[in-house]
């Protein structure tokens, strides 16, 4: 040990150490420098996480608010809706409110087919008039036609004076999936070209062939209004193409003074669409594609937001190229994580714009339904009806759907958030 004027040792400085050992000096300027690029790193990353869970609890309070008892259900027409639109509306600033008209129906009546008398809610159900009618018809003033597939649903191939059956095979399936729509409130857009349906229990009939039928159809209609939200996230005039993006906000209201919170339909969706419509509009992308965000009415009620969006709406663009719908996004098993893509473009499409994305949904099971058709199924039917290809993302049907159990708290909201953040990759992608 050698000895100090200070009474004892101490240790050197780093610049002591420095000039008494030049390479460590060096080690130890090294160490500093990752120890501070470490450290922007670790900051990096945990701004990134703090942004990621930022939209993470933005998605589960859009989903509690649209959900909660406040609005009901949001039944379209109902103050419920009202409310969540101007819900969308906060969130968003600047949107534009499309109004259209939708009809109330009190239905009832009978029809004969061959020789069979067929009951209401019953036998049948029917949507899509805006008269009485009570007519005999014979094969020439009707199209029959399987239930559930869209390729017989295209609206511009029917004469819209003829009659539409639906022939259903699976009639107590068909009731526990869309009887509701009947049971209850009952919605059509009126119009002239708009196509006259019924949906028929196939069982009920005595012969295959149709060769007359007899309508004694009752109505009893009330006029109301409702409205799409359309939300112009990116344009430029010298864009030649048009993406839609969209969701509905609407649901099915109370029953038997239960209200249906519609989490995950749609309230999922809404937030998703909600957060990508966010994080686009924060960057300064310049995209060869305008992106339209939309939020539909009326969905539950058959489709009537879509279809006036696309056949009659002044916010509708002729250069549209491509849909984008998200429906029911917020239910994950967790032992079966699966993101579903219903595929409704034509050609090579699929694998052109999943081709390099697929890595981002690294928690789930990519499960692609090509052309899967089902007139149903939810808005992008519309598009697809016109020719515009469309892509539907959805994580499946469970027991919760269309039920006063569809609540906030059995959504996934990690999973939502991987969600909503790979959809970000791929809408940039499509866009530039």
């Amino acid at each position: 040990m050698c000895n100090s004027p200070f009474g004892g040792g101490r240790k050197s400085t780093a610049f002591e150490v420095s000039a008494l050992a030049p390479g460590r000096g060096r080690i130890m300027k090294s160490i500093k420098l990752i120890f501070c690029k470490n450290l922007l790193l670790i900051c990096g990353l945990l701004l990134v996480e703090h942004a990621f869970s930022q939209h993470q609890n933005a998605l589960r309070t859009h989903v509690e608010m649209l959900s909660s008892p406040l609005l009901a259900g949001r039944e379209t027409g109902s103050w419920g809706q009202k409310l969540a639109a101007l819900y969308i509306q906060t969130v968003l600033g600047e949107v534009s409110f499309d109004q259209f008209q939708l009809t109330y129906i009190e239905d009832g009546g009978t029809i004969i087919i061959n020789s069979d008398t067929l009951t209401y809610k019953t036998d049948f159900f029917y949507s899509g008039f805006d008269a009485h009618i009570s007519a005999a018809l014979n094969p020439n003033d009707f199209i029959v036609s399987p239930c559930l597939k869209a390729e017989n649903y295209k609206l511009s191939s029917f004469d819209s004076e003829k009659i539409v059956f639906y022939l259903v095979d699976d009639w107590a399936d068909f009731l526990e999936r869309f009887g509701h729509h009947f049971v209850s409130n009952r919605y059509t857009l009126s119009g002239e070209n708009w196509n006259k349906e019924i949906f028929l229990n196939a069982a009920t009939l005595s012969a295959s062939n149709f060769e007359n039928a007899q309508l004694n159809l009752l109505e009893k209609t009330t006029i109301f209004y409702t409205e799409n939200i359309i939300f112009p996230l990116y344009w430029n005039e010298n864009n030649t193409e048009t993406i839609v993006i969209c969701a509905h906000y609407d649901h099915l209201g109370e029953q038997d003074s239960v209200y249906y919170p519609g989490a995950d339909d749609n309230a999922s969706g809404v937030a998703v669409l909600l957060e990508l419509a966010q994080l686009l509009a924060q960057d300064t992308f310049t995209f060869s594609k305008n992106i339209q965000i939309v939020f539909f009415s009326a969905e539950e009620q058959g489709l009537f937001g879509s279809e006036h969006f696309v056949y009659k709406s002044l916010f509708f663009k002729e250069n549209t190229t491509l849909c984008i719908n998200f429906d029911m996004v917020g239910f994950v098993y967790a032992n079966n994580p699966a993101i579903y893509i219903i595929d409704y473009a034509p050609g090579d499409l699929y694998d052109d714009v999943f081709g390099g994305i697929e890595d981002s949904y690294v928690q789930f099971s990519l499960i692609h339904h090509e052309n899967f058709l089902n007139e149903f199924s939810s808005d992008h039917i519309s598009f697809v009806t016109q020719g515009i290809p469309a892509y539907m993302f959805f994580t499946g049907l469970h027991p919760y759907y269309h039920s006063p159990l569809d609540t906030p708290n059995r959504l996934n909201y990690d999973a939502m958030n991987v969600l909503t953040f790979s959809l970000l990759e791929l809408i940039i992608q499509l866009a530039k």
